[in-house]
């Protein structure tokens, strides 16, 4: 059930670090991780590449009040990749994606902030968080996920930094980016 963080490999300092906290709270939480345990739990993202690698599909996240990726909490499920994948068809209305490569194209432990979800608070917590890459023909139709989103688009890859209002998530997307060029 942990396999897919005992048997990353790191490919940068952050990410050595990042996994050692991994470990820990899967030492201290274990299954509930799976759970939205209120101090932190695992989730799931993805990005979304055209066939050529040269775009990127990002959504506008209400919450984040920026474009970014796709992803989601797994909610009980502990299949990362099948919860990037419906994560992705949800907030983007797919209905095909191709995985790049079925294991992790990197691990991050994201803080998420104070905030509001359908009129009730949520507290600062971390997102454990597995991320991937999916191919999808930028030609198919797309819809807006509504309740969670302010709208989805295809984004040159080297406009990727006009488009995200989030500074600490640039390092994230650029290391996908360049795991995914690779």
């Amino acid at each position: 059930m942990f396999d897919l963080f005992t048997e990353y490999q790191p490919k940068s300092d952050l990410e050595v670090m990042d996994l050692a906290y991994i470990e820990d709270a899967i030492k201290h939480y274990g299954n509930a991780l799976f759970d939205r345990h209120p101090a932190m739990h695992f989730s799931s993202s993805a990005m979304i590449f055209n066939k050529t690698m040269t775009k990127t599909l990002l959504i506008y996240h209400k919450l984040y009040d920026s474009w970014g990726w796709t992803g989601g909490h797994m909610d009980g499920d502990t299949d990362f990749l099948k919860v990037a994948l419906k994560e992705a068809k949800e907030e983007t209305g797919l209905k095909h994606l191709d995985v790049l490569k079925d294991t992790p194209i990197s691990i991050e432990v994201l803080p998420v902030w104070f905030h509001y979800k359908r009129g009730l608070p949520i507290s600062s917590h971390l997102h454990l968080n597995a991320s991937f890459i999916l191919i999808a023909d930028e030609t198919e139709l797309l819809y807006q996920n509504e309740e969670e989103t302010h709208g989805v688009k295809w984004v040159d890859i080297k406009d990727i930094t006009t488009y995200v209002s989030e500074p600490e998530m640039m390092p994230i997307y650029n290391k996908i980016i360049e795991r995914g060029l690779l």
